[in-house]
Order: structure tokens, then C-alpha cells, then sequence
């Protein structure tokens, strides 16, 4: 059974934002910090990407295939891009999952 589609994210992140999570919450894992490494080894290092950069690429990557139902907005919201992601997932092949997977931790970052 299919949920009906969300006229919009707002209630979702409002919870969010109201949430009483402590800020010591889950500070006691040993994790390290990501390591930086270089890119195809030119040099470049792997950074938390900017979610607006990746909400742009996906239309100029995918827009016609699995964005096609969509336009791109000139200075897009997280929540937007959280759309794009979804839309990516669904209509798009397994490098355009990826993408999504990029623009949701970025869009996790952003909050």
C-alpha cells in the first residue's frame, strides 16, 4: 500500500527542529573523524559537498530522465533538494541513486 505524496516537508522538519534530542547524544561512540583523501588521485580531497552544487548537477545530469517532472529552482531549499534526492531514487539508475545518497547527507548537514 502507497502512502499519498506529502503536500510538503514543513511539518517534517519542524519536528525536527522541536525534537528534545540532547546535544550529548550518541557522543560517546569512538568513532574517528573521516579521513581526507584524494580523488581519483588528483589531488582533490573528498569534502562535505554544498547541496545546492548537488541539486544543480542532478538537473544537468539527470534532468530529462528521472527529473523530468520537475524544474530547478534558482536558489533551492534543502527540503527541495530532499525532493530531487527522491526523485533521483525513483526514476533514476544506480550512479543517479548515488547523487541522491550525496544530496541527502549534504542536506543533513545543512540542518
Amino acid at each position: 500500500m502507497l502512502s499519498r505524496r506529502r503536500e510538503s516537508w514543513d511539518g517534517f522538519f519542524e519536528l525536527r527542529r522541536e525534537a528534545d534530542v540532547p546535544n550529548e547524544f550518541l557522543a560517546d561512540r569512538r568513532d574517528e573523524a573521516p579521513q581526507t583523501r584524494e580523488v581519483l588521485g588528483i589531488g582533490q580531497t573528498t569534502e562535505p559537498a554544498d547541496f545546492a552544487a548537488l541539486y544543480r548537477r542532478a538537473f544537468a545530469e539527470y534532468g530529462t530522465r528521472a527529473l523530468w517532472n520537475k524544474r530547478p529552482l534558482e536558489a533551492p531549499k534543502p527540503e527541495d533538494a530532499l525532493v530531487v534526492a527522491r526523485a533521483l531514487r525513483i526514476e533514476g539508475g544506480r550512479e543517479a541513486r548515488r547523487l541522491a545518497e550525496q544530496i541527502e547527507r549534504a542536506c543533513g548537514a545543512a540542518f
